[in-house]
């Protein structure tokens, strides 16, 4: 994961036309990168690993985390604030792999059904949770 990110940076460096000043810049970043992920990715593999069933699982968390966090590096807050930045953004990962996968069994559930089962009223809107809803509340 790492490799990637320093690769995108280091080409971003060739590209600029002021390399001295960017190559400072990019050490900087690549330096405060990795004081964060080794102050850090323990205890978020820990946290991943508590709410994953599969580890491989957890070390993708881990990994889109950092790798949020190395595209936003300027955002990343400095200081024990990091922790809590990093904790909240795998818990966002955490989340989106958990509506990934609601929708990938979803699908699959809808494509187990017999064709003939299958809606073929394609004219105006389906009834979705928004009208069950207004009906409950009226």
């Amino acid at each position: 994961m790492w490799c990637a990110v320093a690769s995108t940076i280091r080409s971003k460096v060739l590209a600029s036309s002021d390399g001295s000043r960017m190559t400072e810049a990019v050490n900087e970043g690549e330096d405060s990168f990795r004081s964060l992920f080794a102050g850090h990715s323990r205890a978020l593999l820990g946290y991943a690993l508590r709410r994953v069933s599969e580890p491989a699982d957890a070390a993708d968390v881990v990994a889109e985390t950092f790798l949020v966090a190395g595209r936003r590096l300027d955002d990343v807050p400095t200081g024990s604030d990091a922790r809590l930045w990093l904790f909240g953004t795998a818990r966002r990962v955490l989340a989106n792999q958990r509506r990934g996968a609601l929708r990938r069994s979803r699908l699959a559930d809808r494509l187990r059904q017999p064709p003939d089962s299958w809606s073929t009223d394609l004219g105006g809107p389906s009834p979705g949770p928004t009208s069950s809803a207004s009906t409950r509340v009226r």
